[in-house]
């Protein structure tokens, strides 16, 4: 979404004397950046609940190539995004292929993940550079902390669900990965503020470098005020948020694993971990108690449904805009320029009169998606029903991770920006310049004169530089798309005809669970209705 404030400065923003450096480096700038990723299709299939349309949108987008059928400068945003369909759909061994190796090795959207760390801490605050002046979608796609946490966990389910209790291993990997996220987390945030730090240091004199840096903090506080005015941030910002990023799914199911293999102590370990997390969920406490007895007949001839429901929160580009008379010194006068107006014997003066400008920013903004028509699920067994509970709500661990990202992104924003604005001033005053000096080459040529001295050159120049302005001012809206708004869970014994029922408001599907089965899994994803979600899949626990 695309929203407009303009809002009129009551002071002229100052560029009287920008740095060369700087003034270069948004030059380069103005040569072009990355595009964001194209998925229409793919995220159009997935808001409709066309799960296996949107499974081949993203193999048809993602290319072919690799092991995994991924490659290119989105190959992790694909990996992410089809190995959630795939899981969804019944493609388990696509999903783990897309997300992880079966056997340990990263593969995969995991691998993707490692190559970026190990980029980014071979490369330091460099590996983050091509960002710095024009925006973040000119990087690979490189994900969030939760989405790494969930990507090690689709695949462990992915494994449990086409091998049951053998994908044991899977789920030390989880946790493996799910301590280590805090500090992956800080080591990128670090790196980020490295560029930004790194990229301001390319004005070489300290007082200028210190008032540059002081007029951005004030613009930063401006900017900042202009976008919390919104009430969709503003409401993300009144939200409950987890305390890191720790996914209390990924715990619940390594808690189940542990439980069903008779490993009591992580079991109920790791279910005091949700609990901590998720304080409501009722389920989770009875899995605690189960874990608690040491026996297997306790847990024995119990079936335990995982409904994954709705969309997690979409990112989407909000920009806002504010008008500003800029003020130019000579010091913005681009080299070029300056030998022109030497060489003609200009006097500059005149060509440094206030330019109006429009100066857009893009953020990105987190809207958690309405609830779908389904959200609430009861469970049928024995003539009897179950409501399910949420064990992780994945609004919150976006919001999470939105509210430890956000000041960071103003500030990179507001950085880009006023190189933006000085390569915006250098073309205008380049343009008068010019327009000065072929009109006093022409004076003898009938009307030329006057028509350089029209307000057309500067009209024409001021457009060109706010359109290059405009086109570079974009969030990045990348994401792992068709990951749930929530998920919910249910334990209930086994009945005697080994039928159970999983139902909303649209509907009911059936499921049978296996004679053999000691105890059971069901995972569902309904991302809107029962009616039209794929149907539920079914794990025996031997």
């Amino acid at each position: 979404m695309n929203t407009t404030l303009a809002q009129k400065s009551k002071k002229h923003a100052r560029f009287k004397n920008a740095s060369l450096p700087l003034l270069a480096a948004a030059s380069a700038l103005l040569a072009g950046c990355g595009g964001s990723v194209d998925s229409g299709e793919f995220t159009a299939a997935v808001d409709q609940d066309r799960l296996n349309d949107a499974f081949i949108a993203a193999t048809n987008a993602g290319g072919a190539g690799s092991d995994t059928g991924i490659v290119g400068k989105e190959n992790l945003y694909w990996q992410l995004n089809r190995g959630g369909v795939a899981l969804a759909t019944g493609r388990a061994d696509v999903a783990v292929k897309d997300l992880d190796d079966p056997n340990g090795n990263a593969l995969g959207a995991t691998k993707s993940f490692l190559d970026f760390d190990a980029e980014s801490a071979a490369k330091g605050a460099a590996f983050y550079a091509g960002a710095m002046l024009s925006n973040d979608n000119a990087l690979p796609y490189t994900g969030k902390a939760f989405e790494r946490v969930m990507a090690v966990t689709y695949a462990a389910l992915g494994l449990l669900l086409r091998d049951g209790l053998k994908a044991a291993p899977a789920f030390v990997r989880i946790d493996r990965w799910q301590n280590d996220i805090d500090v992956r987390f800080l080591k990128e945030k670090v790196a980020r503020e490295d560029s930004l730090a790194q990229a301001r240091l390319a004005e070489k004199d300290p007082k200028k470098r210190a008032e540059t840096e002081r007029e951005e903090r004030e613009e930063k506080r401006e900017v900042q005020k202009m976008f919390e005015n919104d009430r969709d941030i503003a409401d993300v910002f009144n939200q409950k948020n987890y305390l890191g990023f720790g996914n209390p799914y990924a715990y619940y199911l390594c808690g189940l694993v542990n439980l069903w293999m008779g490993n009591f102590g992580d079991a109920e370990n790791y279910f005091r971990e949700v609990a901590s997390m998720e304080e409501d969920c009722e389920q989770v406490r009875r899995d605690y108690k189960l874990a608690k007895t040491g026996k297997a007949e306790a847990v024995a001839g119990r079936v335990w449904v995982v409904v994954e429901n709705g969309l997690a929160p979409k990112l989407e580009e909000f920009k806002l805009s504010k008008k500003k008379s800029i003020s130019v010194g000579a010091g913005i006068v681009p080299p070029a320029a300056m030998s022109l107006a030497n060489l003609s014997g200009l006097n500059i003066s005149a060509c440094l009169n206030p330019i109006p400008l429009t100066i857009p920013y893009a953020v990105t903004k987190l809207k958690p998606r309405p609830a779908p028509e389904d959200s609430y699920f009861t469970v049928g067994a024995g003539g009897r029903f179950y409501a399910t509970e949420t064990v992780c709500n994945m609004d919150r661990a976006a919001i999470t991770e939105y509210k430890k990202t956000y000041d960071g992104m103003i500030a990179r924003e507001v950085f880009r920006t006023t190189a933006r604005v000085i390569g915006q001033v250098a073309i205008v005053v380049g343009a008068r310049i010019g327009a000065e000096a072929l009109k006093k080459k022409a004076g003898s040529i009938p009307f030329a004169g006057a028509l350089l001295s029209g307000p057309g050159v500067e009209i024409a120049a001021i457009a060109a530089a706010q359109a290059l302005m405009d086109s570079l001012a974009a969030a990045d809206t990348r994401q792992w798309y068709a990951l749930p708004k929530n998920i919910q869970v249910v334990s209930v014994k086994i009945p005697a005809d080994r039928t159970i029922t999983i139902g909303g408001k649209t509907g009911r599907q059936s499921v049978q669970i296996p004679n053999h089965a000691r105890n059971a899994f069901v995972w569902f994803r309904v991302p809107h209705t029962v009616a039209t979600a794929p149907a539920p899949q079914v794990v025996a626990i031997e």
